[in-house]
């Protein structure tokens, strides 16, 4: 099985120094396979960093869900204008009216 493409350690080493206690990175290689990559000095660090990816995700699971409420509540109000009639409104077949 072929490994994809991973971020080097010398650039996770320059982020690590960037940071004040760790960091978690999301990534995809180059087969589209999702990656993670963590580091952390402490427990309280990796706590907070796990705590922040919850409200992260929290807040995109609210922005998408407000986006599909939206989509559909265009649609449903595009629908609304069209005309919609049932065989009773045809006079076109009128000898098949009951």
């Amino acid at each position: 099985m072929k490994k994809g493409f991973v971020i080097p350690n010398s650039v996770l080493s320059q982020l690590n120094e960037c940071s004040a206690g760790g960091f978690l990175l999301f990534s995809f290689d180059d087969t589209g396979a999702a990656r993670s990559y963590v580091k952390f000095d402490t427990e309280m660090h990796l706590l907070a960093l796990q705590k922040t990816a919850e409200y992260w995700i929290e807040g995109m699971e609210n922005v998408n869900l407000e986006n599909i409420k939206s989509e559909i509540d265009k649609d449903n109000s595009e629908d609304s204008d069209e005309e919609w009639f049932d065989d009773l409104d045809s006079d076109e077949d009128s000898d098949f009216s009951s």
